[in-house]
């Protein structure tokens, strides 16, 4: 592979992480904003897609298999979409994680879903989950989701724009726990995007944005692409404690650098609901998890291609269990 083409798939690589976690930054801040701010200035940022139940795969059978969860309509299922896509292209969801808005057990509950998951996409028969994006946006990705999983994941929040750094550099950085292991791949990448930037010790260290960046883009340690997305999910719970403990005159300023770049599915209104909704469950900490788990899932190389299978029953029932009991 040429040099030039190697620095693309840098580029694409990187990005998107950075878009998921600015996707869970931007719904962090707007939700914690409460009534500080309006819904008309809201509305006028927001870039809204309207979605139907009957669209997205959440029927009347569908939510009637959850109710034997208790209080299982009281709880809200976010997707976060990271696209890898250049400007006016649809993109793969290369990041995929669900944000679970919890007031029935006073919790935040943050799902990573591997990309190389085998599902059935609607209209397109089995393939890697990350393509039902591509196929057809954000409705057929959440229809995928729900189709094979039954979560009832009724909102989103996506962006193919980010800018991660200088985000995490506005909070003033974040507190990441490092291990001697971490330490040369992390300035080896950070010196990659050329960063001038580096770290020498272990423990809990302070990271700039583009260090923050290059922590998450670590795979060549043990459990590969299963511990990258833990760190992913690791980085997105010091984001979300770092903007908790940000002062709401602040608040303005950081929306301002996000909702440009973000689609949802919220109006201003909603956004404003969930805002009061999360205020009163400020003092959890974001509790997380990663399906298909290792005990119900293996990778299988189909007509040349690797895929991620697994026990769709056995997943299925951890994914509702993570989600709806406390």
């Amino acid at each position: 592979m040429r040099k030039s083409q190697k620095n693309r798939n840098i580029k694409k690589k990187k990005s998107t992480l950075k878009i998921t976690l600015i996707s869970l930054i931007t719904l962090v801040v707007v939700t914690l904003l409460g009534g500080v701010f309006y819904s008309f200035y809201l509305s006028s940022k927001l870039d809204k897609v309207d979605l139907k139940n009957t669209e997205i795969g959440i029927t009347n059978e569908s939510t009637q298999q959850l109710s034997k969860y208790d209080g299982y309509d009281q709880i809200m299922n976010i997707a976060l979409f990271g696209i890898d896509a250049g400007d006016n292209e649809l993109g793969r969801s290369d990041s995929i994680m669900v944000l679970t808005v919890d007031p029935v057990h006073n919790k935040l509950k943050l799902s990573s879903i591997m990309r190389d998951s085998y599902v059935n996409i609607p209209g397109h028969g089995m393939d890697k989950l990350n393509h039902a994006f591509a196929f057809g946006n954000s409705v057929l990705a959440l229809q995928t989701l729900n189709d094979n999983f039954n979560i009832n994941v009724n909102n989103f929040v996506s962006t193919n724009f980010s800018n991660l750094p200088k985000i995490i550099d506005k909070l003033e950085g974040v507190t990441i726990n490092i291990t001697a292991e971490e330490v040369p791949l992390i300035n080896n990448y950070a010196a990659s995007l050329g960063s001038s930037k580096s770290i020498s010790g272990t423990g809990p260290q302070l990271l700039s944005g583009d260090l923050a960046l290059a922590y998450t883009r670590i795979r060549y340690t043990a459990g590969g692409d299963y511990e990258r997305t833990l760190r992913q999910r690791t980085v997105l719970s010091a984001v979300f404690d770092k903007v908790k403990s940000t002062p709401v005159t602040e608040m303005p300023s950081l929306l301002n650098d996000f909702l440009p770049f973000v689609q949802t599915s919220f109006s201003s209104s909603e956004l404003l609901k969930l805002g009061t909704t999360v205020s009163k469950m400020s003092s959890s900490k974001i509790i997380e998890d990663r399906f298909p788990r290792d005990d119900s899932s293996q990778g299988k190389t189909i007509d040349g291609i690797y895929y991620l299978t697994f026990d769709a029953e056995a997943t299925k029932s951890q994914m509702q269990q993570f989600i709806y009991e406390n």
